[in-house]
């Protein structure tokens, strides 16, 4: 039941009446001419929720399936967008039509020659649906954005199309606006389209870390025999300029790199209070390895200038120690960070810029939790399986594609494979499970273990820095998973060295 008719030929939008206006309208559209957008007789109604709307008069029906198919819901939240658009400046239409009717908007808003449709979609809606409509107003020129029921956020989500999500079946239906770092709150359907038409719903989050947690350990220089702390940036705490926090922790180390982000933040370490008490830091310095092959930054002795502690060395430590420290010099975040869709609410400090930085420095790039989960969540139409240098059964490749699993998760989510599963000795497919050769039934970090051993072109008296690794495993002090991550690691960053 639409919100817009024609009385004389002159558009009515119905929730812009008030009640004399509409008790009057009541009293009068049977001696005038009141049509509906179709073009058939209407009549001015109101709903036991306070709705003000025409209807079709009794008997008569239009070819239009969009005069009927709309909840109440539906077009009690349209009125409210529409009010919000209004209250911000807008020049708004219900329910306008493209010339040939290739799209009818539910709320269109216009300001400064930019038009933006405003679409509901309460009912269910797939995701092909949700781009076919949305490449319709692009056609056009016209900017589309949506607001959808819960039961549509997967599918709205899979489109790509941009969208918020509805909490609750009823006024004054709040919605969960992405905030910054991917958060999603709930917001009032007001404060949101108000923010949305003043441009505060964003592409990009400007950020800066307010707290580093350093790992550090104390070791004996291999020269001088005399002890030196090591230290490293492990996670960080994050602001946003709209006053958004997260944390983030760093997953992976560089090995043998040419610069740290570690060197932007010496000052803050140096500062520590009680640092006393510990070793002094190790220094950053240039450093030619002979295994790695080239010159990289590393940490140094602090009391001479031969001695320094490798990259190879550091990747087997388990004695980490860690301490969380404010820090005042300013840390560039990588742009994976900083690409975060969101609610820009605006708390004394300004939206967020939009304007990406280039830093010369090393960036800090780190694993937001909230943010993968969402991005695992995600699904496309296609199915893509590449499966290069590994031999795959058949139930596996359907089990993968099918979404049941993913290939690096040896524990299966389906009940369906789970019941598979148990017809099987765990125990055989377990040390079968190496998918780095078929030759024999062994477990993966044996066979991740060899192949170490023979790009580095160990000899066998040669005693390889992964041999602590290999043998922490086969004697349970190492986890097996744990281990087999580690010596996969290891394998990708050694550089082969000839044998002489």
């Amino acid at each position: 039941m639409p919100l817009v008719a024609f009385l004389d030929g002159e558009r009515i939008e119905s929730y812009l009446a008030t009640d004399e206006h509409w008790d009057l309208m009541k009293s009068v559209y049977k001696s005038r001419s009141l049509l509906m957008r179709c073009g058939v007789p209407g009549i001015p109604r109101t709903s036991r929720r306070g709705l003000k709307h025409f209807a079709h008069k009794a008997g008569v029906r239009c070819g239009l399936t969009d005069c009927w198919n709309e909840s109440p819901q539906h077009r009690m939240i349209k009125t409210l967008i529409a009010q919000a658009a209004r209250d911000a400046g807008w020049q708004v239409s219900v329910e306008c039509s493209a010339e040939g009717r290739a799209w009818t908007a539910d709320v269109l808003a216009e300001s400064n020659g930019r038009r933006l449709a405003l679409e509901v979609q309460w009912s269910r809606q797939f995701a092909g649906e949700f781009r076919r409509r949305q490449e319709r107003y692009a056609a056009d020129g016209v900017e589309c954005f949506w607001y959808v029921h819960r039961r549509n956020r997967d599918e709205a989500r899979r489109s790509g199309v941009p969208h918020v999500v509805f909490e609750g079946d009823d006024a004054p239906f709040d919605v969960l606006a992405e905030k910054a770092f991917q958060q999603a709150a709930a917001v009032g359907l007001h404060a949101h389209v108000t923010a949305l038409l003043l441009g505060l719903y964003l592409d990009r989050v400007q950020a800066r870390i307010t707290s580093v947690t350093i790992q550090h350990l104390t070791d004996s220089c291999w020269a001088c025999k005399r002890p030196s702390t090591i230290w490293r940036i492990s996670a960080a705490s994050l602001r946003s300029r709209c006053q958004e926090t997260t944390e983030a922790t760093r997953t992976d180390f560089p090995v043998w790199p040419t610069e740290r982000i570690e060197t932007l933040i010496a000052g803050d370490v140096a500062a520590i209070p009680g640092k006393g008490s510990i070793p002094p830091l190790a220094p950053l310095r240039m450093h030619h390895s002979k295994k790695a092959g080239k010159t990289y930054l590393a940490y140094g002795c602090a009391h001479c200038r031969t001695g320094f502690f490798g990259d190879a060395f550091l990747e087997l430590e388990t004695r980490w120690k860690s301490v969380t420290i404010p820090v005042t010099a300013r840390i560039p975040l990588a742009d994976g960070i900083l690409t975060q869709v969101h609610l820009c609410a605006d708390n004394g400090f300004g939206p967020c810029s939009q304007d990406p930085s280039e830093s010369q420095q090393p960036t800090f790039d780190g694993y937001i939790p909230g943010q993968h989960q969402r991005r695992q969540l995600t699904r496309t139409d296609a199915v893509d399986v590449a499966l290069v240098g590994t031999e795959i059964s058949a139930r596996d490749a359907v089990v993968i594609m099918t979404g049941h699993r993913y290939p690096d998760h040896r524990e299966p989510t389906s009940s369906s494979w789970s019941s598979t599963r148990k017809k099987e000795k765990p125990q055989e497919a377990d040390i079968a499970s190496c998918d780095w050769c078929g030759r024999e039934p062994h477990r993966q970090y044996e066979c991740l273990w060899r192949r170490l051993r023979a790009k580095a072109n160990a000899s066998p008296d040669y005693r390889h820095y992964s041999d602590g690794v290999y043998e922490g495993i086969s004697k349970g002090r190492t986890p097996e998973d744990e281990g087999t991550a580690m010596m996969k690691r290891l394998l990708e960053r050694c550089v082969p060295i000839p044998r002489a």
